[in-house]
């Protein structure tokens, strides 16, 4: 089964770009989805992911906003580009050695996922005033994905696993 491991923000901030995500869905009849970094993604066989789960201890991981960006790619249609840090790679590869395989982390918090023109996404980009600097994560969780995320529908079967 492909699973992704999501960085989630702290609840302050995981209101704040809840908000976001869900106006942005609303009007442009988009999935809602949680904000999230993802971390890693790949096969994972679920007893080993909820081992890796139990064995997690708490932290505090702040991660500094670089800007509001756009792409082709449906799961990065609008989002917040952030900038890596030294702790945040040792807990992505903390993650790839556990289960095996490579995935390229590329921290960024995704805004909306839907087929929007370029000078839609545009127009977005100069639209929103983030009031942070930075977005700050306390937890991990696991979540069953699609082999490919693509379309609204494989949005809506992502399943959490607890």
């Amino acid at each position: 089964m492909k699973v992704s491991f999501w960085l989630m923000p702290i609840e302050r901030d995981r209101t704040l770009y809840q908000s976001l995500i869900t106006n942005l869905a609303h009007r442009y009849n988009a999935p809602i989805f949680q904000p999230h970094v993802t971390l890693y993604s790949g096969e994972c066989e679920r007893e080993r992911v909820s081992e890796f789960l139990k064995s997690q201890s708490s932290f505090d991981i702040s991660l500094e906003i670089d800007r509001i960006q756009y792409s082709e790619q449906f799961t990065k249609t609008l989002f917040i580009q952030l900038v890596s840090t030294p702790e945040l790679n040792q807990l992505s590869d903390e993650i790839q050695r556990f289960f095996g395989g490579s995935y390229s982390l590329d921290p960024h918090l995704s805004l909306i996922y839907a087929p929007l023109s370029e000078a839609e996404k545009r127009s977005l980009v100069e639209q929103i005033q983030l009031s942070d600097r930075g977005i700050r994560f306390d937890r991990i969780c696991a979540i069953e994905t699609p082999t490919k995320t693509q379309t609204c529908e494989d949005v809506e079967a992502w399943r959490k696993i607890d």
